[in-house]
C-alpha cells in the first residue's frame, strides 16, 4: 500500500513515460487506435485538487500533447492524399 501513495504523488514520471513514444508510435502505421495512459493530471488532481499551482503546467503538457497527435494527423492525411494524386 505505501509504495502505491507514493506513485499517486508521480505527476511527471508516469507522462514522460507515455510522451517519451508518441512522436515514434504516431510516425508508424501498424495500428488503427492508440489508447495513452496520462496519469499525471489526475494526480495532481488528487493532490491539490483543480486549484493547485501543478494544474496549469500539467494542463499546458496535455494541451501540447493534444497538438503533437493533431499535427501528426494532418500531416498523415497530406500523405495520403499526395500519394493519391499521384497515382
Amino acid at each position: 500500500m505505501h509504495s502505491f501513495l507514493l506513485k499517486v504523488k508521480d505527476t511527471v514520471q508516469v507522462d514522460q513515460n507515455v510522451s517519451r513514444h508518441l512522436g515514434h508510435e504516431l510516425n508508424k502505421d501498424d495500428w488503427d487506435f492508440l489508447i495513452l495512459h496520462y496519469l499525471g493530471l489526475d494526480h495532481v488532481g488528487h493532490i491539490g485538487g483543480r486549484n493547485s499551482a501543478l494544474m496549469a503546467p500539467k494542463l499546458s503538457e496535455m494541451d501540447d500533447v493534444v497538438k503533437m497527435i493533431h499535427m501528426s494527423s494532418i500531416l498523415n492525411q497530406k500523405m495520403i492524399k499526395d500519394r493519391h494524386s499521384w497515382s
